[in-house]
Formats: C-alpha cells, sequence, structure tokens
C-alpha cells in the first residue's frame, strides 16, 4: 500500500468523539491493523481527542498517515492553560489531571508519541505486529 492521508477537522467538542472513535477504527483497518490494533488505535483517538480539547481550540485538525501495517495520526492543539488543565482523576492512588491521564494512556498504547510545542502537533503511530507478541 502506498502512503495515503486524510484529514479531518471537526470541532472541539466532546460530542464527536465516538464519530472520531468510528473513522479511526475504519482508516486502521484500511492500514492493515489487526483487530486488537484497531481497538487501541481507537482508544488513542479518542485520548487524543480528550488531550487536544484541553487545548484552547476551536476545531481540532486530525491527519491521518497510512501506511501498510503503519498508522499515524497528528492532531492540532492549541495552547494548554493550566487553569484549564481540566477535572483531576485519582488512578491506583495517583492523582492526574485530564491531559495528564490521556498521556499516560496514550503512551501505553501507543509506538510513538510525542507532543511538538513548537508546531502544536500531539503525533500518534500504531505500527501492526500481526503475531509478534
Amino acid at each position: 500500500m502506498a502512503e495515503e492521508a486524510v484529514t479531518f477537522i471537526i470541532p472541539a467538542d466532546p460530542k464527536y468523539a465516538q464519530s472520531l472513535r468510528l473513522l479511526t477504527g475504519g482508516l486502521a483497518h484500511a492500514a492493515n491493523l489487526s483487530f486488537d490494533e484497531v481497538e487501541d488505535a481507537k482508544m488513542i483517538a479518542a485520548e487524543a481527542f480528550v488531550y487536544a480539547l484541553s487545548t484552547q481550540q476551536d476545531s481540532v485538525t486530525i491527519n491521518f498517515i497510512l501506511h501498510d501495517g503503519r498508522f499515524q495520526m497528528v492532531f492540532s492543539l492549541g495552547s494548554l492553560k493550566e487553569e484549564d488543565a481540566g477535572d483531576t482523576i485519582s488512578v491506583a492512588g495517583q492523582d492526574f489531571t485530564t491531559p495528564e491521564f490521556a498521556k499516560v494512556v496514550m503512551d501505553s498504547l501507543t509506538d510513538s508519541f510525542a507532543v511538538d510545542a513548537t508546531n502544536n502537533t500531539l503525533t500518534l503511530e500504531k505500527i501492526a505486529r500481526h503475531g509478534q507478541e
């Protein structure tokens, strides 16, 4: 499969998270990820969207880059203001803000994960393992 790119722009509103998950699932499948990897990609997209929502923007642009067995998502970010960091979540006795918790989840499910403060982007990548575990 030659590299393909798909761009999706949605309002910065949590009600669109499910639509993003559905689109992500279809695109991850098209990139030849396994069923479990597609499910991971959908969860990664939802957490990345939560993170992007915390960064003061009216809409979120997501660039999906599909390769055979490799799936990349690049989310636009606004600026994160400390006072708008979100609710606090307590997990196993440790407190996280909503964006911090989203980063923990994304980091655990992706093959690469990076926030670029210069370009205001969040880049995530999932690589197909096809039985390599």
